[in-house]
């Protein structure tokens, strides 16, 4: 991510190669090994980096999930909003 979050903190594909922001499907982050393209995604390896997101998320009014292990969660496979 760049920038801070008082300045719209924005997620491009420049941002982090570790996590693209499109198209990145739920396949590989359940248990159940389904789920289809996020609208956008990213993949904070930090407390800190997670915390930018959700306040830079919630500024611009980006609806978010935060999935945590992945566990008894299902994902449709075709394109949802928000998964």
């Amino acid at each position: 991510m760049a920038g801070e979050a008082g300045q719209g903190v924005r997620v491009s594909a420049a941002s982090s190669a570790r996590s693209p922001p499109h198209g990145r499907t739920a396949r590989p982050y359940t248990t159940f090994r389904i789920g289809g393209p996020a609208d956008l995604f990213y993949e904070p390896t930090t407390a800190d980096e997670l915390a930018r997101a959700v306040l830079a998320a919630r500024e611009l009014g980006i609806p978010f999930f935060l999935l945590g292990v992945g566990a008894n969660i299902l994902v449709a496979t075709a394109a949802s909003a928000g998964w």
